[in-house]
């Protein structure tokens, strides 16, 4: 045996349902598995305590052996036996020859019981199915490992586990994962995030997480009057449609995304439902339960906060789920004085020194938040404490080092502090990447030298998204065409000369996307107002016009220009790189191109037109267009 399996073994014996990680090395190490029934013999055996008075005999004769066995290895059994009085020798060898056949007799017993706990709990109780691999990305079948699971702890390390069920449920988990499986219905995560598929005809799930519960439950009156008769009194219900497969992706601090891709969504339920809490989560399309307030009162979107719980206005007196980077030159410190609410905040000084970093550490926020189309908002209370003459600056980002790749997100815009020494409050609006799940950080930067600040109050926000105007058949191109409303220009002028195709090779996700290629000449492409779902835009609100971008040859300089006149430009770059403070584009070119029109620029009567040109000597790919309100505060 190996280091670890002693180790795993040890556990076992101690006491740790660690059966989980036991099947594991068995199905890897057969021998490990006699080993495993022989060590708990033995142990079982030392503790065996027989009823009748031949146990001390018994306890005698074993002890004598291994102490003769101990103290003269060479001697032989009939040099040990010859020690016995002469007189004795008789009775006392009729007597231990019937404790050795009790004690063969007993051993017997209680290996074949040994090995039955061990084949029973993998295959008598197993309840699924484990498809294992050892990394995380892609791996020949060969490296794929499978085994039996019953009820209990299940841990990961590394690698990545597909378990299935015997109802037909799946669960998706990559490391480190932490979880108690109660049974094909119950779960409880402890760390990671999981992809849980649930079977078209499965009965409800439940799932426990550190900030919330929740019971996955068909949008039937029968399955809510069996929920309302249960004990479900601390589940918030995520509804599914009767007799569909339905997907979700859920992690240990409670953040839940459903299939139907309303990410958090949730609607507050009835103060007149029993036995259910006021939140649930209801995917669109999926009816609420009768018993549910109606859609006039229930459909306003609940931001979902990330820090939920963290020290965030630093009322633990110290800096409890922060750090200060090693890069700092400064310092930062918990005090009283530095509160703008509470009774806590932070004092933040690069007096005589440098900046200081403050991050909230990533081992506390939630596994696999940051996703691309997803957009957060950073805002916190701020004190400038001097009178210089420069405004103070500083900026607030995600990095993420996993698997020692430092990503970020864009520095800008940068927050100026005037020298009026008042408290402020700050906002900014970060977008976000598809970033591994874990190793994320939430970073806060003081750089002014010769500068102090009082912080206090920080809060991050998902901005849940708004309905995308744009016609499904033209935002994506998954029907093979430009779609409705999509128009290459013709006009003299401002003719395209690119090469333009719907083709899978340039879908971002989905199957097709939009190539696009300039080397032959400038591309001119324009929204006509019939690629909208309205026929007339609130021209009282502001929106977002955004598309995903990858470029794939040459530098790709970009402009937007809506009817009613005004030039939105995108910077060039060439292929990856940081642009004025706006954009971070992707090892492979890729980024989420994302440009706010004012209210102003939609015309009175609502028909808005978005012009996209394309400067000469470019490969892009283009995907994923939209068009959606900015919500108001």
């Amino acid at each position: 045996m190996n280091k670890y399996q002693d180790e795993l073994l040890a556990r076992f014996i101690a006491g740790e349902d660690n059966r989980a990680e036991l099947r594991h090395e068995w199905s890897k190490d057969p021998e490990f598995k006699q080993r495993s029934a022989r060590q708990v013999l033995t142990h079982r055996l030392m503790q065996l305590k027989l009823k009748d008075d031949n146990a001390n005999a018994f306890a005698d004769g074993i002890m004598e052996r291994i102490k003769l066995e101990q103290n003269n290895p060479e001697q032989t059994t009939s040099d040990n036996v010859s020690q016995i009085n002469p007189s004795d020798r008789d009775n006392n060898k009729q007597q231990k020859k019937h404790y050795w056949f009790e004690a063969i007799s007993v051993a017997a017993s209680l290996l074949l019981c040994t090995l039955v706990f061990f084949t029973d709990t993998e295959t008598a109780q197993a309840f699924a199915t484990v498809q294992y691999t050892k990394t995380s990305g892609d791996s020949e079948l060969s490296d794929i490992e499978t085994f039996q699971l019953s009820p209990g702890p299940f841990q990961m390390l590394s690698g990545k586990a597909h378990i299935q069920f015997t109802n037909g449920n799946k669960i998706t988990a990559s490391s480190p994962t932490h979880l108690n499986i109660h049974d094909v219905q119950r779960i409880e995560i402890i760390q990671g995030q999981l992809t849980i598929d649930l079977a078209a005809k499965s009965s409800e799930f439940y799932i426990s997480t550190a900030n919330g519960n929740y019971v996955v439950a068909q949008v039937t009156d029968d399955q809510n009057s069996t929920l309302a008769a249960t004990d479900t009194t601390d589940f918030t219900p995520i509804y599914r449609q009767p007799n569909l497969p339905f997907s979700l992706t859920i992690n240990a601090q409670g953040l839940v995304e459903t299939s139907a891709s309303l990410d958090g969504t949730h609607k507050r339920a009835s103060n007149e439902t029993q036995r259910f809490k006021s939140k649930t989560i209801v995917p669109s399309g999926h009816a609420l339960p009768q018993e549910a307030k109606p859609r006039e009162e229930t459909n306003k979107l609940t931001p979902v906060n990330i820090v939920s719980g963290l020290n965030m206005g630093f009322e633990t007196g110290d800096l409890t789920h922060w750090l200060i980077d090693v890069t700092s030159l400064g310092y930062a410190e918990v005090k009283p004085e530095a509160a703008k609410s509470g009774n806590y905040g932070l004092h933040i000084s690069t007096m005589d020194s440098g900046p200081v970093f403050i991050k909230i550490k990533h081992s506390y926020l939630p596994a696999g938040f940051v996703k691309k189309h997803k957009q957060y908002k950073l805002s916190y209370d701020i004190k400038r404490l001097t009178d210089n003459a420069e405004s103070a600056i500083g900026y607030t980002r995600f990095n993420n080092s996993f698997n020692a790749k430092y990503q970020t997100t864009a520095h800008g815009p940068w927050f100026r502090m005037p020298k009026d020494n008042t408290w402020q409050h700050h906002e900014k609006v970060i977008h976000g990447q598809d970033w591994p799940d874990t190793h994320t950080f939430v970073e806060i930067a003081f750089w002014t030298p010769n500068e102090e600040w009082y912080l206090d109050n920080v809060e991050l926000i998902e901005i849940l998204p708004t309905e995308n105007f744009i016609k499904e058949q033209t935002r994506g191109f998954e029907d093979g065409v430009l779609g409705t409303g999509l128009t290459i220009q013709r006009e003299i002028g401002q003719e395209n000369f690119a090469i333009l195709q719907v083709t899978e090779e340039a879908a971002i996700e989905g199957n097709y996307g939009l190539y696009a290629n300039s080397t032959t000449g400038e591309m001119h492409i324009k929204f006509t107002s019939d690629a909208f779902k309205t026929n007339k835009l609130n021209n009282k609100t502001d929106y977002l016009f955004a598309y995903d971008l990858r470029v794939i040859e040459g530098k790709a300089a970009l402009r937007q220009v809506p009817s009613t006149g005004g030039i939105y430009y995108t910077p060039e770059w060439a292929g990856y790189g940081y642009q004025r403070g706006i954009y971070w584009v992707d090892d492979d070119g890729l980024i989420r191109v994302r440009i706010e029109i004012p209210a102003e620029k939609i015309p009175e009567n609502g028909k808005f037109e978005m012009k996209i040109l394309m400067k000469e000597g470019a490969v892009v790919h283009f995907d994923n267009f939209e068009l959606s309100a900015i919500p108001s505060e």
